[in-house]
């Protein structure tokens, strides 16, 4: 009978403990898994003229940029609830939104809002 009690108390503890190691580990930083930004969740790939509009996205640019034979509207930049400055680009029909990520470097991300807001 002795050992059914011990069993009964030592069984929860060892599980518990078991599943603080388990829980306890931190999850990998995206840094470590996904070497080049564009390929991190949230990056929207670029093509060659995209990324000619990226580096432009931190200097004061006019209503309207041209490059090549593509016409882009930006936005005035504006710093978003993720702490990031960001900024809408319009082409044609297409909206798009740009933000900065902490070195510096524009990146095209989803535009949940944008998305929401579309009828």
């Amino acid at each position: 009978m002795g050992s059914l009690a011990a069993t009964r108390f030592f069984a929860p503890v060892v599980l518990l403990s078991l599943l603080g190691l388990g829980c306890g580990a931190t999850p990998p930083r995206e840094d470590d898994i996904f070497h080049d930004p564009a390929l991190r969740p949230g990056v929207e790939a670029a093509n060659e003229t995209d990324q000619q509009l990226l580096a432009r996205m931190g200097e004061p640019l006019a209503d309207a940029v041209v490059l090549g034979s593509q016409s882009y509207s930006v936005e005035s930049p504006y710093h978003a609830a993720s702490g990031r400055r960001c900024r809408a680009v319009t082409s044609g029909s297409t909206r798009r939104l740009a933000c900065e990520n902490p070195d510096a470097s524009w990146v095209f991300v989803p535009d949940i809002a944008g998305a929401e807001s579309a009828p």
